[in-house]
């Protein structure tokens, strides 16, 4: 009994002690670096706020900052209430099953692809040749400004809108609303204090997430940005661009930090202060209302062909011999793609550093639930842990590859996969341990002490009874990871070299060379790719369901 209560204490310090150090170094060391270097001052100059104020003196980082609040402010204020029409349509309406699936389907789909080929699609849909363009006869907005950037960044942060308000829908109960409808209330009464009113909390959450995932962005701007200026922007070029100025860099970059770690404690906040139920409401059919399916329906339609119209572009001009002027069909591209040994390469580093991310990530996230959910270690000891995986929350994705870049240069880890694989590790943490740690808290907390009382370690009772029990949220953990590691972009350019080049830094450097057709045939790889991955643990899932 004595070694399975010896095992049981080893088991999680080791955890705490594996989830601290590699928070401690490739987290808090970094970004740490990131601040320091930024008070050395600029190229030439001596310690103290000389960097900060090199970054605003001409005025060009208060304009960077005023148009990324004006473009995303605008980008969250269309994609909430959009998200909301389109979870609407799908919880709360009579709309055919077929419809209301192919809506989540398609609201989703930009989540599959980097947000950097959301630009190009955009410029191949509504530029001058694009594919809109030549169906109307006329180009209907400038795609490069606050045009483009909003309707590329509306793409981008729409899926995760929807899928906040779309989860909250289910704790709506519906029978409120038949209740106020007996009670003679006029129908927008009705919604308001039925439907409106439990949806405040997650409203204002998916507005503030979706806010600051569009300022932080840095695929949008690198496409269609042009010459509007944007903090994202102005933070590659000081730091990779001709003249490159690491101290400006650094204070930049804490510029940007500071209004993503106060989006994150807002967050947190609106996640405390949320209404919380203990359990989905009824699945009851809603009433029938003509009028209502119809205007989600048409509102549905529409996201739908938007998002369609400006996928399809990348589906259709790779796969033309020259567009717009040789509109003749080939798979000339797509063999070149595949001949050219680089690219293969590429394609490889892609898939390694994707599962490479999903693994470590799952794991480093299943030990942080762990150990604040299922061990008896102290309570300041799973805060820590708690705090450690959630704080990569609030650090930007250019953020944390800068610190890399400042930290790991010119040391072994120096562009290589392996740091690719821990900085997207260390950038993806906070969801899946969140997703983790819900998981963990539902299943009975007594199998630890019954482990114990037959003589098993904790780590046996973990492998052997947890585990398999927390496998579905695993398998979601290691997809989500995944899919995010084939499509991030904001971080992997400055830690990705020659040799470790992905998919994603390797079109933003195909871009330079106007290599559109090489660029779209990469972003379907990595659409198929992630449309497979999902498919895999979505049937790994439903059979462990079955079983």
């Amino acid at each position: 009994m004595s070694g399975g209560m010896a095992g049981g204490k080893r088991g999680p310090w080791g955890a705490f002690g594996f989830v601290l150090a590699l928070a401690g170094l490739f987290l808090a060391l970094p970004v740490g670096v990131v601040a320091v270097r930024s008070l050395l001052g600029a190229a030439g100059g001596g310690a103290g706020f000389g960097a900060y104020a090199e970054a605003f003196r001409g005025g060009a980082l208060p304009e960077a900052l005023l148009n990324s609040v004006l473009a995303a402010g605008l980008a969250a204020a269309i994609a909430t209430p959009v998200g909301f029409a389109l979870a609407y349509a799908v919880r709360c309406t009579r709309l055919p099953r077929w419809a209301r699936g192919g809506l989540s389907a398609v609201t989703v789909l930009p989540m599959l692809l980097p947000t950097i080929t959301y630009g190009f699609a955009i410029v191949y849909a509504f530029g001058r040749q694009g594919l809109v363009t030549r169906l109307l006869g006329w180009q209907p907005f400038d795609i490069y400004g606050l045009g483009g950037l909003t309707l590329g960044y509306v793409i981008y942060v729409l899926p995760t809108a929807f899928l906040l308000i779309r989860n909250a829908m289910d704790y709506v109960d519906r029978r409120y609303g038949t209740v106020a409808r007996l009670m003679g209330d006029p129908p927008w009464r009705a919604f308001a204090q039925t439907v409106l009113r439990p949806l405040a909390g997650p409203l204002a959450a998916a507005f503030v997430q979706s806010f600051f995932l569009a300022f932080t962005d840095f695929g949008v701007p690198a496409s269609v940005g042009g010459t509007y200026k944007t903090v994202a922007g102005l933070l590659y070029e000081r730091m990779l661009g001709s003249l490159p100025d690491f101290g400006v860099g650094a204070a930049i970059a804490v510029c940007m930090l500071l209004p993503s770690v106060f989006g994150f404690l807002l967050l947190r906040r609106l996640e405390r202060a949320e209404v919380r139920y203990d359990r989905p409401a009824d699945d009851l059919p809603p009433p029938p209302c003509v009028a209502r399916d119809v205007f989600a329906g048409t509102v549905g339609a529409l996201s739908v062909a938007l998002t369609l119209t400006v996928f399809c572009t990348v589906a259709i001009v790779p796969f033309m011999e020259a567009w717009p002027y040789a509109m003749v069909p080939t798979w000339r591209h797509v063999a070149d793609v595949f001949a050219d040994p680089g690219l293969r390469t590429v394609c490889g580093n892609s898939l390694v550093a994707a599962l490479g991310t999903a693994a470590l990530c799952t794991l480093l996230a299943y030990a942080a639930a762990l150990v604040t959910v299922r061990s008896a270690l102290p309570r300041a000891c799973k805060n820590l842990v708690g705090a450690a995986a959630t704080v990569s929350g609030c650090v930007p994705g250019m953020v944390l590859g800068i610190a890399f870049l400042l930290v790991f240069s010119g040391t072994p880890l120096s562009h290589t996969l392996a740091l690719v694989i821990l900085c997207n590790t260390l950038h993806f943490l906070n969801t899946p341990y969140l997703m983790m740690k819900g998981a963990l808290e539902k299943l009975n907390a007594r199998w630890e002490t019954t482990g114990m009382l037959m003589g098993d370690t904790w780590l046996k009772t973990v492998w052997r009874v947890v585990t398999p029990n927390a496998r579905g949220a695993l398998v979601a953990v290691f997809c989500y990871c995944f899919v995010n590691a084939m499509v991030t972009v904001s971080a992997v350019i400055f830690v990705a070299g020659a040799r470790s080049a992905v998919i994603t830094s390797k079109i933003k450097e195909l871009q330079h060379f106007a290599r559109f057709d090489d660029i779209f045939v990469l972003s379907l790889l990595i659409l198929v790719v992630n449309l497979l991955a999902t498919a895999l643990c979505r049937l790994a899932t439903r059979r462990r369901a079955h079983y």
